[in-house]
């Protein structure tokens, strides 16, 4: 009676755990295409975001530019005379500024050459 007793808890284990695990199952299978729409309405609003974002930065670029060009570049009216500066700059030199701190006193020199005797 005892082995049968046991037999019959494991049977009955079994079915429980084969009745969970098809319930479980079940439920993924039935989860899955909501969790697809919803992974596919993400993608195609981000797709949208993007593509909005793309119009937008466009517009802003060309304000930008179209801003750029019309303000007064203040550096050259700053120069004294006309240069044009390039790589090899062959534009004068600018006022000399301010003179700096003293600097630090230096290391002694080396010993003199020995007296003549008198």
């Amino acid at each position: 009676t005892n082995n049968s007793r046991e037999t019959l808890q494991k049977m009955i284990a079994a079915y429980v755990a084969t009745g969970v695990s098809a319930l479980s199952m079940a439920l993924c299978i039935l989860t899955f295409p909501a969790l697809w729409s919803k992974y596919t309405s993400i993608t195609e609003q981000l797709r949208l975001d993007q593509d909005e974002f793309r119009v937008l930065e466009g517009e802003v670029w060309a304000k930008f530019h179209s801003l750029r060009v019309s303000v007064p570049k203040v550096r050259q009216a700053r120069q004294a005379g006309y240069c044009q500066c390039d790589a090899t700059n062959l534009c004068p030199d600018g006022p000399s500024g301010p003179p700096g701190p003293p600097g630090a006193e230096g290391e002694p020199g080396p010993g003199g050459a020995p007296g003549k005797p008198v």
